[in-house]
């Protein structure tokens, strides 16, 4: 699916694409992939399409959701840190965002001390 949506960007004359993805969320049948899984398969998806569209870029915003809480936060955050996600110098996970509504959830000031410690 990731590389279906992808060509269609690519038949829209879309180069880079921005995908918001919450890590730890993707199963197979032997439950959730590891991070570093789903990181592979972004890069495949982005190595094969830039064969034919060598302008063509992923990439990332990681999606920490509010509802989970301050631990869940903080594992995005982790993870962002000791990925393996550049591919030479360009870094495909370029940000992070904190999301769910602001009038059920923790508002997003809870998560400052974890994204001002992350470097």
């Amino acid at each position: 699916m990731l590389y279906d949506v992808s060509q269609r960007y690519i038949e829209e004359l879309v180069s880079i694409v921005e995908y918001r993805h919450i890590f730890g969320m993707v199963f197979d049948e032997d439950g959730p992939l590891s991070m570093e899984r789903e990181m592979a398969i972004f890069h495949k998806v982005e190595n094969v399409l830039r064969v034919r569209y060598p302008l063509f870029r992923i990439k990332i915003i990681a999606c920490a959701l509010k509802i989970l809480g301050v631990d869940h936060f903080k594992g995005q955050i982790d993870f962002l840190s000791q990925a393996d996600h550049d591919v030479g110098n360009d870094k495909m996970i370029v940000g992070i965002d904190a999301v769910c509504e602001e009038d059920y959830n923790t508002p997003c000031d809870a998560f400052l001390n974890e994204l001002y410690g992350a470097k």
